[in-house]
């Protein structure tokens, strides 16, 4: 590879799964939905480097430079869905992927209120195995905060409206997030933009 070919390369990717289903084409698993099987939580990897293939080609099987994932537990969505944020431990044989943070969502989101309101995602420290009642007992935004900013200008409020273009902001709260889970946060970011907002209809939109 030459050098304008690793320029262009992407370091990290991140790979969210569809929801498996009998026919051919498929949705995306519904917003805020009850998650009661594997084939409709919402799940996505993200991987060091860029990676090769078809959409659905791996059907859930991991790849070998994978960084972390974001998994919503069975049990996990409802009014407020949670999510497990996962780290792919390298010093274990075999290696594998391990719960260091868990992240709730707001009951209510979207629409207009986009154009008032701060969207505000919780994180906290969570323990590897925790159940789904567990993970609701955590104290959400001890360890990170993730939250979609309303607009702060005129400008900002005609981007809400006419695009799905939206702006991030992430604060960690822990002096000891290690780089790696930090990618993973910033995964889980882009996650809950497509589980939460990407499915919304837009403020306005021609026909």
């Amino acid at each position: 590879e030459g050098e304008d070919d690793i320029a262009d390369s992407p370091f990290m990717t991140m790979e969210r799964e569809g929801c498996d289903c009998c026919c051919d084409e498929c949705p995306k698993p519904l917003l805020c939905c009850f998650s009661c099987t594997e084939g409709c939580s919402e799940q996505s990897n993200l991987y060091a480097g860029p990676i090769t293939g078809k959409p659905g080609e791996m059907k859930g099987a991991k790849r070998k430079n994978q960084l972390g994932e974001t998994v919503q537990p069975i049990g996990g969505g409802g009014f407020k869905p949670v999510l497990q944020v996962m780290d792919r431990s390298s010093d274990k044989i075999p290696s594998q992927s391990e719960t260091f943070a868990a992240v709730r969502g707001p009951c209510f989101f979207g629409g207009c209120s986009e154009l008032c309101c701060d969207t505000t995602f919780g994180m906290s420290v969570a323990k590897n195995g925790a159940s789904v009642s567990e993970i609701h007992a955590l104290n959400f935004g001890d360890f990170a905060t993730i939250k979609k900013l309303k607009p702060k200008s005129f400008q900002q409020g005609l981007r809400e409206i006419f695009t799905d273009a939206d702006i991030y902001e992430v604060s960690f709260k822990s002096d000891t997030v290690t780089p790696q889970q930090k990618a993973n946060v910033l995964a889980t970011m882009i996650h809950l933009d497509y589980m939460f907002f990407e499915r919304d209809n837009d403020m306005v939109y021609c026909r």
